[in-house]
């Protein structure tokens, strides 16, 4: 138990026992972009949505997109990272949003998609379709794991996944059900009222 919590849980307890998602919320009244976050992970903080930098390349190939991520940041020199209460930190902060995309196209449309939201309004930016499910399912976790889209039939390039997922499929399935597990020993994360509050009054006057 002694080297079980020196040497192996610091590193366990970022897959168990903690916060199941880490969330990115944009709040166009503030202008503000939340991460919520586990202490040992950042903690919560909230960053300046006009000195916000995003990493893509728009003259990236459709192949150069897949699995990608919107890559957003915030420098140190621009003063534009705050704590839960508001406090500046002397810091600088980078996440990850959203899910692996397929192509550059979609990569790039969810850029957008989040850019005309805080920059034009809600108007701008229709409601999705349907939105995730929080209870962690079976399925879900295999889809994480599996990563093997459809549409990479289309793409000659990338056929060579296609067997070496089938090949892999033993550790596939392993790792499936240890990302379920461990989705089911974590926490569903909730922002602080003040955070999840930010906004209303002053868009009610």
């Amino acid at each position: 138990m002694y080297f079980y919590l020196k040497y192996a849980f610091p590193y366990l307890r970022l897959e168990i026992f903690t916060a199941r998602r880490l969330i990115v919320r944009f709040n166009r009244i503030t202008r503000k972009v939340y991460l919520l976050r586990p202490k040992h992970l950042g903690g919560v903080v909230a960053l300046d949505w006009d000195k916000t930098d995003v990493c893509i390349n728009p003259n990236m190939s459709e192949l150069d997109g897949t699995g990608g991520f919107v890559l957003l940041g915030w420098e140190k020199e621009y003063h534009a990272v705050s704590d839960a209460d508001g406090n500046p930190k002397d810091d600088f902060e980078m996440t990850l949003v959203g899910k692996p995309t397929r192509n550059a196209s979609e990569l790039l449309a969810f850029w957008e998609y989040i850019r005309r939201y805080m920059e034009d309004g809600p108007e701008a930016a229709p409601a999705p379709e349907r939105l995730l499910p929080r209870f962690p399912w079976p399925w879900h976790s295999l889809s994480a794991v599996w990563r093997l889209d459809t549409g990479f039939i289309k793409t000659p390039a990338l056929w060579i996944f296609i067997p070496v997922h089938l090949l892999l499929l033993p550790l596939i399935l392993i790792h499936a059900c240890a990302h379920w597990v461990s989705l089911l020993l974590c926490y569903e994360p909730r922002f602080p009222r003040a955070i999840a509050n930010a906004g209303i009054h002053r868009k009610e006057k």
